[in-house]
């Protein structure tokens, strides 16, 4: 896989992860909401690509192998899973690793939406998740996406 492609997709993956905050105040959906956050960063860096596809819901599956089947074509017929395992073995591993500590916070839920707040040493990500398609699951973001 090109290293430049990589490299963004190094990014979309690292700006995916949530938060959670106070775990003793929160309310159910919101503990269903962190947890969400929390299984996607542990898959991450357990380097599970089929976990990991299944952590996020259907349309960021779908952004995520569209924008690595157009810089790799040859990755063509593949599944998210088998896409996103190519992607974790392509990272250093210490960078990996990091994602086994790293913290969610400030899980805010409003319905079947949620916000949260991931941070990898001095990295904050904002991310959201829903539960739209049922059970929550990370559905967004990329640095300065919406």
């Amino acid at each position: 896989m090109p290293r430049r492609a990589l490299l963004a997709l190094c990014l979309l993956a690292v700006a995916m992860a949530g938060c959670g905050g106070d775990k003793k105040k929160e309310d159910a959906q919101t503990r269903a909401a962190r947890k969400a956050a929390e299984a996607y960063v542990h898959d991450l860096g357990n380097r599970d690509g089929e976990a990991v596809c299944g952590d996020v819901t259907a349309p960021l599956r779908k952004q995520i192998t569209d924008a690595v089947v157009r810089a790799n074509p040859e990755v063509a017929g593949r599944s998210c899973g088998e896409i996103m395992t190519l992607i974790l073995r392509s990272l250093p591993s210490d960078q990996l690793d990091q994602f086994t500590t790293a913290k969610i916070e400030d899980t805010k839920v409003t319905g079947k939406n949620g916000t949260f707040v991931y941070r990898l040493h001095d990295i904050r990500v904002d991310g959201k998740v829903t539960r739209a398609e049922g059970p929550w699951r990370v559905s967004c973001c990329v640095p300065g996406q919406g």
